[in-house]
């Protein structure tokens, strides 16, 4: 092997699966989507809402400040 023959190397590909996590860490999510449904007074209630910030929206929802009921409203 030559001096040059000995410098070069392979380059390192990152399989498809590490390629689209370091993506998605690098990136930041714009919105979620979340459903919730509950069974209450025999009858099944759900809800449909969205939140860029889900840390808040919990705390909102703990707090007895987020959306109320949505029934009439579609």
């Amino acid at each position: 092997m030559t001096r040059a023959a000995a410098k070069v190397r392979k380059a390192k590909v990152a399989p498809p699966a590490a390629k689209a996590k370091k993506r998605a860490a690098k990136s930041k999510p714009v919105a979620f989507v979340y459903v919730l449904g509950s069974f209450h007074k025999g009858r099944y209630i759900s809800y449909v809402g969205w939140t860029n910030d889900v840390t808040q929206r919990l705390a909102k929802h703990n707090n007895g400040t987020g959306a109320r009921a949505t029934r009439g409203r579609i």
